[in-house]
């Protein structure tokens, strides 16, 4: 489902970001781990004015959420949520943070790797 919203068939891999459909997907299956980490976004946001860093300093926060706090979903126990649903949309969201609209990656100086890293932009 991400993978289609961010290298989409018909516009050529030139998709989105896929924060949002990860987000909801998410949110669907780890609602509390979600909802801290959405606040942690909330004030990282207001402290620095930067969405793209909140984001990415929330997906750590999120995977360590889901390894400590049970989940109360009983298809899955929270190291298979982990290992197979939580670090591959990460995984995702951070290739195409890094990488942007290439699907094959391109040689980065390394001024532009942590620009597209930490800020999102070059």
């Amino acid at each position: 489902m991400v993978l289609g919203h961010v290298f989409p068939i018909q516009k050529t891999n030139k998709g989105g970001r896929g924060v949002i459909i990860s987000a909801g997907i998410l949110y669907s299956i780890i609602t509390l781990p979600m909802f801290i980490g959405s606040l942690f976004i909330v004030m990282v946001k207001l402290l620095f004015k930067d969405s793209a860093l909140a984001v990415l300093l929330s997906m750590p926060l999120i995977l360590a959420l889901v390894y400590f706090f049970p989940v109360n979903n009983q298809l899955y126990n929270s190291k298979e949520l982990l290992l197979f649903v939580c670090s591959p949309i990460v995984i995702i969201l951070s290739y195409k943070r890094i990488f942007q609209e290439n699907v094959i990656p391109t040689i980065l100086t390394k001024k532009q790797f942590m620009n597209r890293l930490l800020y999102d932009r070059d």
